[in-house]
Protein backbone atom coordinates (compact mmCIF):
# COMPACT_ATOMS: atom_id res chain seq x y z
CA UNK A 1 0.00 0.00 0.00
CA UNK A 2 2.82 2.38 -0.93
CA UNK A 3 2.48 5.46 -2.37
CA UNK A 4 3.54 6.02 -6.28
CA UNK A 5 6.87 7.70 -4.83
CA UNK A 6 7.44 5.12 -2.45
CA UNK A 7 11.34 3.19 -2.43
CA UNK A 8 9.04 -0.10 -3.61
CA UNK A 9 8.77 1.54 -7.01
CA UNK A 10 12.45 2.81 -7.43
CA UNK A 11 13.58 0.12 -9.50
CA UNK A 12 10.52 0.12 -11.87
CA UNK A 13 10.88 0.58 -15.33
CA UNK A 14 14.29 0.08 -15.40
CA UNK A 15 16.42 -1.49 -17.94
CA UNK A 16 19.14 -3.18 -15.39
CA UNK A 17 21.35 -2.37 -12.42
CA UNK A 18 21.37 -2.28 -8.82
CA UNK A 19 19.51 -1.05 -5.73
CA UNK A 20 19.92 1.55 -3.21
CA UNK A 21 22.57 4.21 -3.68
CA UNK A 22 24.70 4.52 -7.14
CA UNK A 23 28.09 3.62 -5.84
CA UNK A 24 31.20 5.97 -7.48
CA UNK A 25 32.26 2.54 -9.00
CA UNK A 26 29.26 2.60 -11.01
CA UNK A 27 29.22 6.22 -11.53
CA UNK A 28 32.56 5.65 -13.49
CA UNK A 29 31.61 2.78 -15.24
CA UNK A 30 28.59 4.75 -17.25
CA UNK A 31 31.59 7.34 -17.52
CA UNK A 32 33.61 4.37 -19.61
CA UNK A 33 30.48 2.88 -21.42
CA UNK A 34 29.93 6.31 -22.89
CA UNK A 35 33.50 6.87 -24.15
CA UNK A 36 34.03 3.58 -24.81
CA UNK A 37 30.78 1.84 -25.80
CA UNK A 38 32.57 -0.79 -27.72
CA UNK A 39 34.49 -1.38 -24.59
CA UNK A 40 38.09 -1.92 -26.53
CA UNK A 41 40.31 -3.54 -24.99
CA UNK A 42 43.26 -0.87 -23.52
CA UNK A 43 41.20 2.01 -23.99
CA UNK A 44 41.11 3.95 -21.14
CA UNK A 45 38.58 7.00 -21.32
CA UNK A 46 39.86 10.17 -19.98
CA UNK A 47 37.39 12.67 -21.24
CA UNK A 48 33.35 12.17 -22.92
CA UNK A 49 32.67 14.25 -25.41
CA UNK A 50 29.40 15.65 -27.25
CA UNK A 51 28.93 13.05 -29.68
CA UNK A 52 29.62 10.67 -27.45
CA UNK A 53 26.50 11.67 -25.22
CA UNK A 54 24.34 11.77 -28.24
CA UNK A 55 25.11 8.46 -29.31
CA UNK A 56 24.76 7.46 -25.96
CA UNK A 57 21.10 8.76 -25.49
CA UNK A 58 20.45 7.11 -28.76
CA UNK A 59 20.95 3.55 -26.96
CA UNK A 60 19.16 4.94 -23.96
CA UNK A 61 16.30 5.65 -26.21
CA UNK A 62 16.18 3.52 -29.47
CA UNK A 63 14.58 6.69 -31.65
CA UNK A 64 12.25 4.64 -34.40
CA UNK A 65 11.66 7.72 -36.90
CA UNK A 66 12.53 11.25 -37.27
CA UNK A 67 10.23 13.15 -34.61
CA UNK A 68 12.40 10.74 -31.93
CA UNK A 69 15.75 11.10 -33.41
CA UNK A 70 15.06 14.96 -33.40
CA UNK A 71 13.98 14.71 -29.97
CA UNK A 72 16.94 12.92 -28.74
CA UNK A 73 19.31 14.98 -30.51
CA UNK A 74 17.64 18.07 -28.34
CA UNK A 75 17.79 15.93 -25.05
CA UNK A 76 21.40 15.43 -25.71
CA UNK A 77 22.60 18.95 -26.49
CA UNK A 78 20.32 20.42 -23.40
CA UNK A 79 22.24 17.45 -21.19
CA UNK A 80 25.33 18.25 -22.57
CA UNK A 81 24.79 22.40 -21.81
CA UNK A 82 24.35 21.05 -18.26
CA UNK A 83 27.23 18.58 -18.23
CA UNK A 84 29.81 21.10 -19.86
CA UNK A 85 28.43 24.38 -18.54
CA UNK A 86 28.90 25.72 -22.11
CA UNK A 87 27.63 24.36 -25.78
CA UNK A 88 31.42 25.15 -26.36
CA UNK A 89 33.06 22.97 -24.25
CA UNK A 90 34.43 20.03 -26.32
CA UNK A 91 35.07 17.42 -23.52
CA UNK A 92 34.40 16.71 -20.03
CA UNK A 93 36.15 14.60 -17.17
CA UNK A 94 35.15 11.79 -14.74
CA UNK A 95 35.32 14.72 -11.88
CA UNK A 96 32.85 16.77 -13.89
CA UNK A 97 30.90 13.75 -14.87
CA UNK A 98 30.72 13.09 -11.24
CA UNK A 99 29.97 16.53 -10.41
CA UNK A 100 27.08 16.31 -12.41
CA UNK A 101 25.58 13.23 -11.19
CA UNK A 102 26.22 14.47 -8.00
CA UNK A 103 23.79 17.35 -8.70
CA UNK A 104 21.34 15.07 -10.29
CA UNK A 105 20.81 12.94 -7.75
CA UNK A 106 20.24 15.17 -4.97
CA UNK A 107 17.54 17.36 -7.77
CA UNK A 108 15.53 13.88 -7.88
CA UNK A 109 16.45 12.13 -4.55
CA UNK A 110 18.37 8.65 -4.32
CA UNK A 111 15.11 6.12 -5.54
CA UNK A 112 14.23 8.58 -8.43
CA UNK A 113 18.03 9.09 -9.43
CA UNK A 114 18.26 4.61 -8.67
CA UNK A 115 15.81 4.40 -11.59
CA UNK A 116 17.11 6.99 -14.40
CA UNK A 117 20.52 5.75 -13.69
CA UNK A 118 19.61 1.77 -14.12
CA UNK A 119 17.81 3.33 -17.31
CA UNK A 120 20.77 5.32 -18.70
CA UNK A 121 23.09 2.36 -17.94
CA UNK A 122 23.42 1.04 -21.66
Amino acid sequence: MGCSGSKDNADSGSKSGGTGKVLDTERKEMFAKIGNPDNNPGQSVQNIFKPQVEKWLVRVNDPKDVQSKDKVHEQASSLWLDLAGDAQTQKVGLDGWRKWLAKKADQDGEAEFRTWFNRHNV
